[in-house]
């Protein structure tokens, strides 16, 4: 895998998402489907609200209702009354049974104007709408029932000022009798008249005082008007299974991204043809080999280039085999070893599918099975392993004799050197004169010798037997083989001088030019056979003959 960098562009991170879609598809229908799940158990909740308009003085002569301002502290204040619990005791109170429906209140001011509004949240619509109404009138009596106090209390002092005033001018009254009868002073006299008159004048005023103040008892509002009631709700406002549902999808694509690039991030291996690349500069991808979507059985060895030969596998293989010749004319590159980072990446399939396609095309190819210690290639052409390359080396048997033929359609031919016998030391015999002395005699005699080695990483079997040959080639597989692994098996050989000639790309996604169906199909006798085995049902070299040359 490449890992995310820095410099990673958009285009980067859209194929990561693609790969990943039905992860952030699954994430999205989770969260849906549980967004739902919780809106068809959840109570459905109503909403009302009312309004009160708060004056801006109060009416009454005295103003014994208060002053109140529309500022932000004067309204936050009134919005902490109406929501006080003496007011939710109260509306409780006139609910009754109804008053557990209620699950919250809350108040606040409009703007900057002076009106309050009142929004009561229940589990019924009408115990909404009257619980709404009730703390709005509730309110509004509350503080009229507060002025009224205040008035009363008010003209209750005034009351008493006033007896308080009268008396005075009562005993002003006796004091000046008295001066008249005594013929005091008229300067006396005068004095006393004057305080006389303003104590009168003191008691007037504090009787019409206190007149007012009844008045202003009987009228008090408080200051409060209640401008809208509660209305019945039509709808719910929770939950809501729509717009829920509508989140939950947002959220759900939302985790999926982020589990997308994240499991992409802690994912090692490649993903594509370009990933490899990028990887392997400056090597070169000699082919791309897309899946056989019908081979369930991998340990069951099949050569598509025989049983399929118009599929876009067996047509990818063909590419291989123009890759490999196009690089045997920048230097020698007839002996060549394939191989692979670690075991199960298809290294045995494609050497055999490789070799198939070159042998059908008119070369003389032998196929030498050197993984000493898994050997397969016998088995995809149904031959034996007893007698083989190691058969040779121990001089049990002579070259002639171990190599087997096999006839291919339209009498093409090839040679297999089968492993023989496994020794206790793969790597010890492989970095013997005598493999050289081998390949040597295998190369005067083939134009292609293809050698299957062992996976790189468990074992130093391949790139001991690396310094025999022409060239490697590394097989790599899609979605399997770790970035990590292939840049160590790259780096392995490299390390020994191995001459690589590039990456085969196993399990490729397929490609605009390998996707449509090859109606074009070659006529026959086009030396390639291709199209000659599909559909028929029979299994490739029915008619083999195996003979040792």
């Amino acid at each position: 895998m490449e890992r995310i960098a820095p410099d990673s562009t958009a285009l980067d991170y859209l194929r990561i998402l693609w790969r990943r879609k039905w992860l952030i598809a699954a994430a999205m229908v989770a969260a849906a489907s549980v967004s739902l799940f919780i809106s068809a158990r959840a109570t459905p909740i109503y909403s009302s609200a009312s309004r009160v308009l708060i004056a801006s003085q109060d009416t009454t002569a005295f103003a014994t209702g208060g002053f109140i301002f529309a500022d932000p502290s004067q309204i936050e204040t009134q919005v902490q009354v109406v929501t006080s619990p003496a007011i939710s005791a109260a509306v409780a109170e006139k609910l009754g049974n109804d008053a557990t429906a209620v699950t919250g209140v809350s108040a606040a001011g409009i703007g900057t104007t002076r009106v309050l509004q009142i929004t009561v949240n229940a589990t019924s619509p009408t115990v909404a709408a009257t619980a709404a109404t009730l703390y709005a009138t509730t309110y509004a009596e509350q503080r009229r029932a507060e002025s009224i106090a205040a008035s009363v209390a008010l003209s209750t002092k005034l009351s008493e000022a006033t007896a308080a005033a009268k008396q005075r001018v009562q005993s002003l009254d006796a004091d000046l009798a008295r001066a008249v009868a005594n013929k005091t002073p008229v300067s006396e006299q005068q004095s006393i008249k004057l305080q006389r008159d303003a104590a009168e004048t003191s008691y007037v005023l504090t009787q019409q005082k206190a007149d007012q103040a009844n008045v202003d008892a009987s009228v008090a509002t408080g200051g409060v008007q209640v401008l809208v009631k509660g209305a019945v709700p039509a709808a719910a406002i929770s939950p809501r299974p729509k717009e829920s549902a509508a989140l939950a999808i947002a959220l759900g694509f939302l985790l999926g991204v982020v589990a997308a690039i994240g499991l992409d991030f802690l994912d090692d291996s490649v993903k594509t043809v370009e990933e490899v690349e990028r990887n392997v500069r400056p090597l070169p991808v000699l082919g791309a080999i897309p899946t056989i979507a019908d081979w369930r059985n991998r340990d069951q060895a099949r050569l598509v280039t025989i049983e399929d030969s118009s599929s876009s596998v067996a047509e990818a293989y063909r590419s291989l085999r123009t890759s490999v010749q196009f690089a045997g004319l920048r230097r020698e590159a007839r002996c060549l070893q394939i191989s692979s980072p670690v075991a199960a990446e298809g290294k045995t399939t494609t050497l055999a599918n490789l070799a198939v396609t070159l042998a059908l095309s008119g070369r003389r190819v032998t196929v030498v099975d050197c993984d000493l210690r898994r050997p397969r290639v016998h088995e995809f052409f149904g031959l034996s392993n007893e007698v083989g390359f190691t058969s040779v080396l121990l001089g049990d048997q002579p070259l002639s004799h171990a190599l087997q033929r096999v006839v291919l359609p339209d009498g093409a031919s090839m040679q297999l050197l089968a492993s023989g016998p496994l020794p206790p030391n793969p790597a010890e015999l492989l970095g013997t004169t005598r493999v050289a002395e081998l390949i040597a005699a295998l190369k005067s005699e083939s134009d292609f010798v293809l050698i299957d080695a062992p996976p790189v990483l468990p074992v130093t079997d391949a790139v001991v037997l690396a310094s025999r040959v022409d060239g490697v080639m590394l097989v790599a597989t899609a979605k399997v083989t770790g970035r990590r692994h292939l840049n160590q098996a790259l780096r392995a050989f490299q390390a020994a001088d191995s001459p690589l000639l590039g990456v085969i790309v196993n399990g490729a996604p397929i490609s605009a030019s390998y996707a449509y169906d090859y109606s074009y199909k070659p006529r026959a006798g086009d030396g390639d056979g291709r199209g000659r085995n599909k559909g028929n049902g029979q299994r490739p070299f029915r008619d083999r003959e195996t003979t040792r040359t």
